[in-house]
């Protein structure tokens, strides 16, 4: 990965620590909703823009299920301190959802 993708980077990004093993619906696009407006396992950001790539980081071991609401057939698994990139050959992606194994999971997500 090119370091102007790199996780570090500033951009639209959203950072938490999913506290409980759980799903966490990551939006990329907000449609109205904001930081303001997160839940345990709804997470919004402040810019509203959709991807065709983005990057993940844990800090513990995860899975990607979910794009766009649709399942993937076999999750991803996000290696502990690697990022996990994807891009989709799809119009946008608005929001993608991960699964943990482990409480206090921190989560880093980027997209372009």
């Amino acid at each position: 990965m090119s370091d102007d993708y790199a996780i570090e980077k500033p951009g639209d990004n959203i950072e938490f620590t999913a506290v409980n093993i759980d799903d966490y619906e990551i939006f990329f696009s907000h449609n109205d909703n904001t930081s303001a407006d997160d839940t345990t396992t709804e997470k919004y950001p402040d810019n509203s823009l959709t991807a065709r790539k983005f990057a993940i980081r844990t800090d513990k071991n995860a899975t990607l299920i979910e794009v766009n609401g649709v399942p993937l057939t076999n999750g991803c698994t996000v290696v502990q301190q690697k990022t996990h990139s994807e891009t989709r050959n799809i119009a946008s992606i608005f929001k993608i959802k991960i699964r943990t194994s482990t409480a206090n999971t921190k989560i880093k997500v980027r997209w372009f």
